[in-house]
């Protein structure tokens, strides 16, 4: 089999370099995300490189990165994720056998029923084309550097039918607030064009890689792990439309919390336990974690078991 070398695949819609360049104005009203570019042209054409980074900043500039708010109605398409991507699949499969038995006495002691299922919704949430949500707040804003929002949040229909969920959580993925840092329009950059778009990154395959790890993660779903419903399109009351996660929304206090420094030694140690056999359970899952901070790991005590953990 022959390869053509000079052959260029595109990495978004095909954009054909020898087009006039469109105007400012056009690209800002129909380009939405990182995604709606081809970064193979971007990497290769100057002119169109600096109207990306024009666009970025025309976008940061003209909306908020907090796209939803209280009582804000989402509409969504189930399971739908914009553009095609390969499926991610683990070579090696979650292996529970691994564990250690206190590890798996700690995940059965700690097991939750998935509000979905105690709601009695599940299987047509699972069947479903589409769903809406009503925004009860925000959890986190995110960081300055993240692309991330969370938010509180109930499902108000399914495929049309009205439900009544109970809480859950989103987060949404928006690319469009990743800092860049833009060149001069001035600058030759030619010879550095590519390592402009290095750290470039995209927000559905964002959402799709946490998806995977919660999929591989399936048997510890909803004792260390939140009950994970799925990765799914949300259009907003704006119109915009934005790819996130739905999951298990979980009360609980941070790490470095007022309630967490009040806890008596005992739980403390309990917590602290509790951690230790949810750190096994990422490793066994060969899942890591790049960004630790407090939020990412909540005090939570079983309402059933009464046990603590996190």
């Amino acid at each position: 089999m022959e390869f053509d070398e000079d052959l260029i695949l595109p990495e978004g819609p095909p954009q054909d370099p020898n087009r006039p360049l469109s105007a400012d104005e056009q690209i800002f009203a129909t380009h939405h995300r990182h995604s709606d570019f081809d970064i193979a042209t971007l990497v290769r054409d100057r002119t169109r490189a600096l109207q990306f980074f024009r666009w970025h900043k025309h976008v940061q500039q003209q909306y908020s990165k907090l796209v939803a708010h209280s009582n804000n109605t989402l509409t969504a398409m189930t399971n739908k994720v914009g553009q095609i991507f390969l499926d991610i699949c683990p070579i090696y499969p979650f292996n529970a056998s691994e564990l250690p038995a206190d590890t798996v006495t700690h995940i059965k002691t700690v097991q939750r029923e998935s509000p979905l299922v105690t709601a009695g919704i599940i299987e047509s949430f699972k069947r479903s084309k589409s769903f809406t949500l009503k925004i009860q707040n925000v959890v986190a804003e995110g960081s300055e550097r993240g692309i991330c929002t969370v938010y509180r949040c109930q499902i108000t229909s399914i495929d049309d039918n009205p439900v009544l969920s109970p809480s859950l959580c989103l987060k949404l993925f928006d690319d469009r607030f990743q800092p860049l840092e833009s060149p001069d329009e001035n600058d030759e950059l030619d010879e550095l064009l590519p390592r402009w778009f290095d750290s470039l990154v995209i927000a559905e395959m964002y959402a799709l890689n946490e998806a995977a790890a919660y999929d591989k993660l399936h048997p510890a779903q909803g004792s260390v792990i939140p009950w994970f419903y799925g990765t799914h399109q949300f259009t907003l009351p704006d119109g915009t439309v934005l790819y996130g996660l739905l999951m298990e929304y979980i009360e609980g206090w941070e790490l470095d919390s007022h309630f967490a420094r009040e806890l008596s030694p005992g739980r403390q140690i309990k917590m602290i336990q509790s951690c230790r056999h949810a750190a096994r359970i990422l490793d066994v899952g060969d899942v890591s974690q790049r960004d630790w901070h407090n939020g990412q790991i909540l005090l939570y005590t079983n309402p059933t078991t009464k046990v603590d953990h996190v």
